[in-house]
């Protein structure tokens, strides 16, 4: 799936940030994330580590933050109080959200780079099947749908994967 154009990121010191303009990165993942959603936040151990594993293997990681309810003071206590360590942006106008077709929180997108201009989603949704719907999860999960994709890109090859999509269930991103 190639998209168009991506509408730019911002730090959380309001910077803008192209997430598609590091030639070195051939994958690039985005994972939206929210401050008070509990679903969310019981997937950060499971992110921290598939960062930790990935984010020094030319994959750009980054956390997205959409609800406009919190100040970015409040967003960097969160990112302390769940050890997260990939880079954060905010995504106040749910421009990237809509741009990625995410819908809640926590929800991955995976791009990969088709060549020197053009990324190609390949992966949207869940982190792992952890929570089968609502008000309904397992203890431990039975499928890593992130980070089998991410392993199957470093172990294949980006050439090789095509797109799918799981069903992420977790708090709505708002319009």
């Amino acid at each position: 799936m190639l998209l168009g154009i991506a509408p730019s990121g911002e730090t959380l010191a309001g910077a803008q940030v192209d997430l598609f303009a590091d030639a070195s990165k051939d994958v690039v993942v985005i994972l939206f994330v929210a401050v008070e959603c509990p679903i969310s936040n019981r997937f950060a151990p499971a992110v921290n580590r598939i960062y930790r594993d990935f984010e020094a293997n030319d994959f750009a990681m980054w956390a997205v933050y959409t609800d406009d309810l919190f100040t970015t003071d409040q967003i960097e206590a969160h990112r302390t109080d769940y050890q997260y360590k990939m880079p954060a942006l905010i995504d106040f106008d749910r421009k990237l959200a809509k741009y990625c077709g995410a819908s809640v929180t926590p929800e991955a997108v995976v791009y990969v780079r088709e060549d020197s201009e053009r990324y190609r989603m390949v992966y949207r949704g869940r982190v792992n099947n952890q929570y089968v719907d609502f008000g309904e999860w397992r203890r431990k999960p039975t499928q890593q749908d992130l980070l089998d994709v991410l392993l199957q890109i470093r172990e294949n090859g980006i050439g090789s994967i095509k797109f799918h999509e799981t069903r992420a269930i977790g708090c709505y991103i708002g319009d």
